[in-house]
């Protein structure tokens, strides 16, 4: 806008920080602190002249009005500013206007401070000078034109003397009454000044509220920002993660299983009854009851058993055994099963420790020379960089933790953490930043570790019951937990008393009433449980009823057989009542169609390539005698094959293996009608 047009009264457009015609919060309060601070700047001029002889009536009435001027300026302001903290309190107020309130008043708080400092010395100043006025000359009777009384002068000169004497009273009378009137105003102002101060140190207290509220919102925009960046990118490592395993998803929404995903083909109701299964587990609510899948040989038992395990999370334990295992010359076949119970058992501890997290950087080992003598190098020393968000640090570690860091395979782009009282190196996983988009990884990706390098963090560590057991019946030395089990030795199997067990079982549940640590219940899955005895099903049963027992998943192949070590019979070798405790879930025998499936999936995962004839027939063959021996059929196939100069398994290929090798059927055909030529 020019001068042209404010002479021409051309219509001017809405200036910059109003809204509606009106001026914008923020632009006020920043223009109140402006003037303000110019307003502040003359006040501690006229402070500075306070006892000089510039120090007069009129000096200290501008004074005074400056002072009132400024007062009146600061409650605008901090009413203008209280208004526009308001404001930032809604959602839709932008970060960057809360940001610039929040330093408008702190820039406000700073100018309040400068202004009470003046009004300090100001008062101080007024109490301890008076202004300067200058004097009117007085006749005075002590001159050296004084009449002397003495004299023989007239009767005039007397009269004259008299008057000059009362006209100096008049003058004394008069300046006493100024200084007095002087004092009166000079109380008045020390009054009105202290009364200002006051009024600002009330500001104050307010401003001081404003100001660590806008602080805690600038803090909370700061770490907002920080938690969104690693929230990004760990809803990032999700969605790749989700990607991956949309397709391999066995269910669909509405619970019902696909008919191949997940390498799993068929045994629909099966896979349907193991996907409640794992829902009761996780509402709690399979406590004393146990899981027995029962049917023919090669239908995948165990891979439902797994599939379950995997379900339930990396961080379940699975603890794997036959029921052959029972009988040992040296450990009774109750404290067996006992020791592969508390196996599945697991302990999430947490505790507090001081740790260098963050992703590796550098790792550099520096060689020198060996301490032992000779021409041989050691390792010296080793340097490693750590980053997070907030920034990253080198550290300087001694050669044994870098032997565990060997141990634990770490590299640069992991993510690892270091505990700084006893060096124990833990790889969390690699840094998400080096994530791919390959459908199946070995690696599991975490995001960058916030906050600093070094810091206080609280560790989750997962035992099981049965480490606790070990660690225990062999103490060494005074160590933790953690380090005794690392240090276990056992030259020979021996039992663990049920005493120790009680003790161990004791301390664990005070850590979990503490909070210390929590309980998570694994899977025990016991595989041929036919080959189980009277005493071990009844240790089964009371085992099953406690409140430290794991899912219990049992796998057998027979029908209706004698239960071991008895002359009774029963379904699967199982005694009734301990069948009246468990979810049966059956398997069926697999269809040619899903047998081609089956196989097609097997040669994909051995890297062989087969034409659809060749699969078909070995279908067939797998319908004839078992799907077990189809598959062990196609690593020699392919053998042949090159042996043959072909790439691909043909017909032919199948035909000539399956002429070599007998299936279960035909050997114990052949046998019965060779039976003349074996010992029997």
């Amino acid at each position: 806008m020019s001068f042209q047009d404010l002479e021409s009264g051309r219509s001017v457009g809405p200036r910059r920080g109003f809204v509606n015609g009106k001026q914008d919060t923020t632009q006020a309060v920043a223009s109140g602190i402006f003037q303000i601070n110019t307003a502040v700047s003359t006040f501690q001029r006229l402070v500075n002249t306070l006892g000089t002889p510039k120090d007069t009536p009129e000096l200290r009435e501008k004074l005074h009005k400056t002072r009132l001027h400024i007062g009146q300026l600061v409650k605008d302001t901090s009413t203008k500013l209280k208004q526009a903290s308001e404001t930032d309190h809604r959602v839709e107020v932008s970060a960057s206007k809360k940001i610039t309130d929040a330093k408008l008043a702190k820039d406000f708080q700073a100018v309040l401070k400068e202004f009470q400092k003046a009004q300090r010395l100001a008062a101080e100043r007024e109490t301890a000078y008076t202004p300067f006025v200058p004097q009117a000359v007085l006749p005075s009777s002590y001159t050296d034109g004084e009449v002397d009384v003495s004299s023989d002068k007239g009767q005039e000169q007397r009269a004259l003397l008299v008057e000059s004497r009362r006209q100096e009273v008049l003058l004394l009378d008069n300046e006493i009454s100024f200084n007095e009137a002087i004092i009166e105003e000079r109380e008045q102002g020390i009054q009105e000044v202290q009364q200002q101060i006051g009024e600002v140190n009330e500001i104050f207290k307010d401003l001081a509220v404003l100001v660590h509220e806008q602080g805690t919102m600038i803090d909370d925009i700061g770490s907002n920002i920080e938690n969104s960046h690693a929230a990004t990118a760990q809803g990032r490592s999700q969605l790749a993660k989700a990607a991956k395993t949309q397709r391999s998803n066995s269910s669909l929404p509405n619970g019902r299983p696909l008919p191949l995903a997940a390498g799993f083909v068929g045994q629909a109701a099966a896979r349907e009854a193991a996907g409640l299964v794992v829902d009761m587990i996780r509402e709690k609510k399979m406590a004393g009851r146990a899981l027995l899948l029962a049917g023919p040989p090669g239908t995948g038992k165990t891979a439902l058993a797994l599939g379950i395990s995997q379900d339930l999370g990396s961080k379940v334990p699975f603890c794997p055994m036959v029921g052959s295992e029972v009988y040992s010359s040296e450990v009774k076949k109750t404290e067996v099963l006992m020791e592969n119970f508390r196996r599945a058992i697991g302990l999430r501890m947490k505790e507090n420790k001081e740790v260098y997290e963050g992703e590796v950087t550098e790792l550099s080992p520096e060689e020198g020379e060996s301490v032992t003598g000779g021409y041989g190098k050691s390792i010296s020393h080793v340097i490693i960089g750590l980053k997070t968000v907030k920034g990253t640090k080198q550290l300087k570690l001694d050669p044994t933790i870098y032997d565990a860091l060997i141990k634990e395979k770490v590299a640069v782009g992991d993510v690892i953490y270091i505990e700084s009282n006893s060096g124990a190196v833990k790889r969390v996983g690699r840094s998400d930043a080096f994530a791919t988009e390959f459908d199946l990884e070995a690696e599991e990706y975490v995001p960058l570790p916030k906050g600093e390098v070094h810091k206080k963090k609280e560790i989750v560590q997962d035992v099981t019951l049965h480490d606790l057991d070990a660690a225990n019946a062999r103490p060494q030395g005074g160590q933790d937990i953690l380090s005794l089990m690392g240090q276990m030795m056992k030259p020979r199997k021996t039992e663990i008393t049920d005493k120790l067990r009680q003790e161990i079982n004791k301390v664990v549940n005070r850590y979990v009433d503490e909070g210390v640590a929590e309980l998570v219940p694994g899977v025990l899955f016991i595989d041929e449980v036919h080959m189980l005895d009277m005493e071990c099903f009844s240790y089964l049963n009371r085992a099953l009823e406690s409140s430290l027992s794991p899912i219990v998943i049992f796998a057998t192949n027979r029908g209706i057989c004698t239960v071991r070590g008895t002359d009774m019979t029963s379904p699967h070798g199982i005694p009734v009542d301990l069948l009246d405790r468990l979810v049966i879930v059956r398997t069926e025998t697999y269809g040619p169609a899903e047998m081609i499936q089956i196989l097609a999936i097997r040669a994909q995962v051995e890297g062989l390539e087969i034409d659809e004839e060749s699969l078909a027939y070995l279908g067939e063959i797998g319908q004839q005698a078992s799907l077990r021996h189809a598959v062990q059929l196609l690593s020699p196939a392919s053998i042949v094959a090159k042996m043959n100069g072909r790439d691909k398994i043909c017909k032919v290929d199948l035909d000539e293996v399956s002429s070599l090798y007998l299936d279960a059927k035909s050997s114990a055909r052949l046998l019965q009608e060779q039976q003349d030529r074996y010992i029997s």
